[in-house]
């Protein structure tokens, strides 16, 4: 290749611009912004007009030899604003999949504290559970009691005949009616109006026996002294008084 020679200054001073403006392009659209020079990077604008064109020449070496040096550097340019795309969208992405992470982590945070209510109020309501079958216990016990006792309340009733026994639709019972139809129909009466006529029936009674309980002298109170042991000459004595 036929070397340049350039014995105008000024002519050569404005090839080297040019040359540098030209290269100048040419790495920019590359995307190419800084280059080596004496093994520090310097921007490429500062480089020296040898290295500019090395790192084009760089460029051209690594197309194919038909391929024109600017369709090159325009694909060059093209992946370059491609990647620098990519990157962009990169950033996003992982900026994007940290907010899901972190996401994640309160809901599981949320979920965990949830669980530990659900178990609270599980074990709160065994416990509840527990209490109101203890409950329900002692109603059934004390159901159960209330009803023997009103059911010989009744029976009582009717060994002295003091009830105005009917049956299920408000009509009187038969005189002749079997023990457990009279012992339903008393059942049928409150415990409380049962009391009141088996009262009011011991009144009459005791009243046609023309005996006021008033009256009726009360158990005289016994009273038991202690026995007083004898000691001395007095022991001696009644010990002798019992020998003759």
């Amino acid at each position: 290749m036929a070397k340049h020679q350039f014995w105008n200054i000024g002519k050569a001073n404005a090839e080297i611009t040019s040359g540098h403006e030209t290269l100048d392009a040419a790495l920019s659209a590359a995307k190419i912004s800084t280059l080596k020079v004496d093994g520090k990077d310097v921007p490429a604008g500062d480089a020296p007009l040898a290295v500019k064109a090395a790192a084009i020449a760089g460029l051209v070496s690594s197309g194919e030899k038909s391929q024109d040096v600017s369709e090159l550097i325009a694909s060059n340019g093209i992946v370059a604003a491609q990647v620098e795309e990519l990157t962009n969208k990169l950033t996003v992405a992982n900026a994007t999949t940290a907010a899901q992470v972190q996401q994640i982590a309160d809901l599981q945070s949320k979920l965990a504290t949830a669980n530990a209510s659900v178990e609270k109020l599980t074990a709160a309501g065994n416990t509840t559970q527990n209490l109101l079958e203890a409950s329900n216990k002692q109603v059934i016990s004390a159901t159960n009691e209330s009803n023997a006792l009103k059911r010989t309340l009744a029976q009582h009733c009717l060994d002295v005949n003091c009830l105005s026994l009917t049956d299920e639709n408000g009509q009187p019972l038969a005189a002749d009616a079997a023990a457990d139809v009279k012992l339903n129909a008393a059942l049928r009466i409150s415990a409380d109006d049962m009391f009141k006529s088996f009262k009011g029936a011991v009144n009459a009674a005791m009243a046609k026996t023309g005996v006021s309980l008033f009256a009726l002298p009360s158990a005289p109170a016994t009273t038991s002294e202690p026995k007083k042991e004898l000691t001395g000459r007095a022991r001696f004595v009644a010990a002798g008084l019992k020998k003759n």
